[in-house]
């Protein structure tokens, strides 16, 4: 269960309820083990080092983080011979019921400023020691006879610990805070020196107070965290101030500068289901903290807490007693002046504590899943933008998009290492590029994102990961910092943002012109990036560079050469290429692109040359006199034909289509505007096709009296044969003017059985 609305997306915890009866093949930089348990992982606090430390059962482990992961060194932490009956140093002598015993990690801190690993283990009573950074090997301190104040970790493995390093403030010394569930009669939370003697010890009044039974205040903590002037505990135990006595999570706060804990406030937290509001998740999984994100709410919350003990006896009027003293501690809230909150607002020896609340801190859940138990969180902040990575008990990790409108967006899941739950550790490195995730064996470094997989723009856009975005001026796939131009205006696209989309051409003056033509086309390119002082964007006809002159709008593109174009196949008119906008050799956006020929045009009509030309999708013209066609608007000689409408034709035959074998006959045929070809002696030839010969006969031409348009074409009578054994034989017949131009005819002109 994702939490944390209540808190002003401040806290993100992950809770579950109380429940009785119920990557593509590609690898990354993995360290595994399989003969023992990881248990905790720090990194190393310079990002320039990169070490990782893993802390496991019976087992360090000192990775390279730069290279893939190598193991750099390893220490054997155990097995030792211990009991959870006696105390350090253990020997046959003084322990002779000790028993070769596991060696369970249960704190793994980084001193920054000491450069120091403090390791502290299960056994010899928690003990604990420091280690050089740079070798783990070298134990800089271990305490050979430590006394009661210095045992620090749960002698017991399955009894949480947490802990904290906290450097100097002004004169103060280092001190590390620690939180451990209940195995004796040791203090549920500390605070232990690290560079005074004795080291790893408290005083005895840094320490929370219980005066009730250790045994129930049984703690689970589950992490810790300093902000601002004060450090932060999340853990749950059983309400045992409730009749049912169930588990309730709860934060508690200390100040920094308060050795004796006067100020200890704890409250309830209670997560409720949006939908059925009875429904709560009571038990605390993983926490972090964001890292812009204030946790005001909770501090509110405690303060109130604070000042209704101080100054009100704890009560609320109409509400009864809404703060009180906690761990049956011999005190209780009192009625002290109201400058006592500004005069002591980290408590003093005449304060009450430590002070608790009934009233619980309640939130919503925003998501949850039903489909595995959610182990572990760490949340990135980019570009205000909050994105939390969550591990499962199945080993899956679901990256999960936290809006600041509410909206929450299972954006992928990834199964990490099938049925191997993911650790609570679960880390991001100081420069949030890269996550390291723990299972039980193995420890793998991934990046948060992946956007060099997306290899175009759209399916950039496409993966809605709110890491990554379209370098426009780029052509690739990124987040916003690795992009040069990221923070221009247009020059990155958000690949979250659903009403974002890729550049691309809207427009085009003209989307095909004539292959040889030279002339501008406006191209039409919404949210085009302007360009600094000395680029240019060119336009790329296919291969071929012209300039591209910018405008309001886009820019303009000059055509190319006919000669540096790709050849129109052969039975083509027509070649598309790709028009793209470029700047260098980034593609910024493109479209397709036709040139056409219409003398191929007039090729490909066949029988109707006119007609074919005029009414191709080109808008090509027909040259009457000169017979061809072209894609200019006006013919440099006689008329210019527009309208397949318009062109000569011969229509039709007049009479009968079947013609006697061997008989002299004439065959008269109807034909169209003929007149446009504007001849005063009208001279033309019938051309029959018999048997892939030529039969060419003298032809007159009369204009039909009642209709000017229509015209009579007489074929001088002949005798035509043919030899095929064929009964009927179909044969084509054409008009053409004697200068060898052919006038269109019709297609099914003897089409049928002619001879």
């Amino acid at each position: 269960m994702l939490h944390g609305k209540a808190l002003n997306s401040t806290l993100l915890l992950l809770l579950i309820p109380i429940i009785f009866a119920s990557a593509h093949g590609r690898s990354y930089p993995c360290f595994s083990r399989n003969d023992t348990e990881f248990q905790h992982l720090v990194l190393h606090p310079d990002p320039s080092v990169g070490t990782v430390y893993v802390g496991a059962r019976d087992h360090l482990f000192q990775l390279d983080g730069l290279d893939g992961l190598r193991l750099e060194q390893e220490e054997r932490t155990g097995p030792v011979s211990d009991s959870k009956d006696c105390l350090p140093p253990v020997t046959e002598l003084n322990c002779p019921q000790a028993r070769r015993t596991s060696n369970h990690n249960k704190l793994l801190l980084v001193d920054p400023k000491a450069l120091e690993l403090i390791t502290c283990g299960s056994v010899h009573q928690g003990t604990c020691q420091k280690r050089n950074l740079s070798s783990i090997k070298n134990i800089l301190f271990s305490t050979e006879r430590p006394v009661d104040t210095q045992y620090v970790a749960a002698n017991d493995p399955s009894v949480s610990t947490v802990g904290l390093v906290v450097g100097p403030r002004g004169g103060e010394r280092t001190v590390m805070y620690v939180g451990r569930g209940y195995t004796a009669s040791h203090p549920p939370i500390s605070t232990r020196h690290l560079s005074s003697e004795p080291i790893f010890s408290y005083e005895e009044t840094a320490k929370l107070a219980v005066a009730g039974r250790l045994s129930e205040y049984d703690h689970h903590f589950v992490t810790a965290f300093t902000r601002r002037t004060y450090v932060y505990f999340l853990f749950y135990r059983r309400d045992i101030k409730s009749a049912s006595r169930e588990y309730r999570t709860y934060a508690a706060r200390v100040c920094l500068d308060d050795t004796s804990y006067y100020s200890y406030v704890e409250v309830p937290l209670v997560c409720r289901s949006p939908t059925s509001p009875s429904r709560t998740y009571n038990l605390l999984q993983a926490a972090q903290v964001g890292q812009v994100y204030p946790l005001d709410e909770l501090d509110r919350h405690i303060d109130s807490t604070r000042d209704l003990c101080y100054t009100q006896d704890g009560r609320v009027e109409g509400k009864g007693e809404v703060a009180y003293i906690e761990y049956e501690v011999k005190s209780c809230c009192a009625n002290l002046p109201p400058n006592t909150l500004k005069a002591y607002p980290c408590g003093s020896d005449h304060t009450p504590s430590p002070m608790a609340s009934r009233a619980p801190l309640e939130a919503k859940a925003v998501w949850h899943t039903s489909a595995a138990r959610l182990t572990a969180v760490a949340v990135s902040v980019r570009d205000k933008h909050s994105i939390a990575f969550l591990g499962d008990s199945k080993g899956t990790l679901h990256k999960v998009y936290l809006g600041q409108d509410g909206m929450v967006e299972v954006y992928a899941n990834t199964t990490i290492h099938p049925n191997s739950p993911i650790n609570s550790d679960l880390l991001l490195d100081q420069t949030g590029a890269h996550i390291y995730i723990m299972t039980r064996n193995t420890v793998e470094k991934r990046p948060v994102a992946e956007c060099g997989d997306h290899l175009d723009c759209q399916s950039c856009l496409s993966a809605r990961d709110p890491y990554c975005g379209w370098c426009v001026l780029e052509g690739r796939c990124g987040q916003q910092w690795e992009c040069q131009r990221g923070s221009l205006q247009g020059q990155w696209l958000w690949s979250f943002n659903q009403t974002q989309q890729c550049l691309s051409i809207q427009h085009l003056s003209l989307y095909n012109i004539s292959r040889g033509e030279k002339t501008d086309i406006a191209v039409s390119v919404e949210g085009l990036p302007r360009l600094g002082e000395g680029e240019f964007y060119s336009c790329f006809f296919q291969d071929t560079e012209t300039p591209a002159s910018p405008t309001n709008t886009g820019v303009t593109c000059s055509t190319p050469d006919a000669s540096s174009l790709p050849p129109i196949s052969h039975g083509d008119e027509f070649v598309m290429v790709t028009l793209s906008l470029r700047l260098t050799n980034v593609t910024v956006a493109e479209t397709e692109f036709t040139f056409y020929n219409c003398s191929l045009v007039q090729q490909l009509s066949g029988r109707r040359p006119c007609q074919g030309c005029v009414s191709s999708r080109w808008g090509c013209n027909w040259c009457i006199h000169q017979h061809v066609c072209t894609h200019k608007h006006t013919c440099s000689q006689g008329i210019t034909i527009y309208n397949q409408n318009e062109c000569p034709c011969v229509e039709k035959v007049q009479d009968s289509p079947l013609l006697p074998v061997n008989v002299e006959r004439k065959i008269t045929l109807v034909g169209q505007h003929l007149n446009l070809f504007q001849d005063e002696n009208l001279d033309y030839e019938c051309v029959l096709a018999i048997e892939n010969q030529s039969v060419v006969v003298q032809a007159s031409v009369e204009s039909d009296a009642k209709k000017p348009s229509v015209f009579f074409i007489t074929c001088q009578p002949y005798q035509y044969a043919y030899s095929v054994l064929m009964e009927e034989y179909p044969a084509t017949i054409n008009v053409r003017r004697k200068n060898n131009f052919l006038i269109d005819s019709a297609e099914d002109l003897y089409g049928g059985d002619c001879l």
